[in-house]
């Protein structure tokens, strides 16, 4: 289980450490640390969803530690949130992948390549946009801080990840 928890978390927490990378003013960013910088960003925005889960769901047969621990371990679900589970429920009740199982922990590979393409497609629209940032930046033009459209894209992140709160993912 805690293997399995460390795939769900690893890449996209390694994804929040480049977010710390300093950047020299005037300088442009490589298109892969964008990327990862991206995804690092949706992480951030669906961590809410991932701290208020284990309060909606309130298991009784879920120890404290049972009950947190999915915070921090499964940022790739709240990533993917109700867009991936729309997609991975059909696929995984059909049995394609061998189990006829609708829970994530039954199918997991499936759900983390749901998962993690969705949470690249964003990082990469992201990605795009931090890059126009630090091109006019480099330029001389000066730029707003925040650009609305990282903030609308971050927002519908963290609105496809409360939708999916609800999702017991380790089945019931």
């Amino acid at each position: 289980m805690l293997t399995l928890l460390l795939i769900f978390a690893l890449p996209w927490w390694a994804a929040v450490a480049f977010l710390i990378l300093p950047f020299r003013s005037g300088t442009r960013r490589s298109w892969a640390v964008a990327v990862i910088q991206g995804m690092g960003l949706v992480t951030l925005a669906t961590f809410p969803a991932a701290c208020l889960q284990p309060f909606v769901q309130r298991s009784t047969t879920f120890d404290p530690w049972e009950t947190l621990l999915p915070i921090f371990a499964v940022p790739g679900i709240h990533a993917g949130g109700f867009v991936a589970r729309s997609i991975f429920e059909p696929l995984a009740e059909s049995g394609v992948f061998g189990h006829r199982h609708a829970t994530m922990l039954s199918n997991w590979p499936l759900f983390w390549i749901i998962a993690m393409t969705l949470t690249l497609a964003t990082a990469t629209l992201l990605a795009a946009r931090l890059r126009r940032h630090d091109r006019a930046e480099s330029g001389g033009v000066r730029t707003r801080s925040l650009d609305p459209i990282i903030v609308i894209v971050l927002a519908a992140c963290l609105l496809n990840a409360l939708l999916n709160v609800r999702w017991p993912w380790w089945g019931t």
